[in-house]
């Protein structure tokens, strides 16, 4: 560790970070979520704002954790996901 910065593998993540994707990481596993989901979900509970999301599987898993709400008549391209 250098100067507030983790140092592995040639990747240099600020602390704050790495205790944000540890957090995340911890979501994804009790919640059955996918990394970038956690992440997101995890940034909604640090602002405390609401999930904003088009995913309904998604909301319903996080619905007690955090304030969702579905953004319904939105174009979701489903080759992306």
């Amino acid at each position: 560790m250098t100067d507030g910065y983790v140092v592995d593998t040639g990747v240099f993540l600020r602390w704050f970070v790495v205790d944000r994707v540890q957090r995340a990481a911890s979501l994804a596993v009790d919640y059955s979520l996918r990394m970038s989901d956690a992440l997101f979900v995890q940034a909604a509970l640090e602002r405390q704002l609401p999930l904003l999301t088009t995913d309904v599987k998604l909301s319903r898993a996080v619905n007690a954790l955090v304030p969702v709400e579905v953004l319904r008549g939105v174009a979701v391209d489903p080759s992306t996901s």
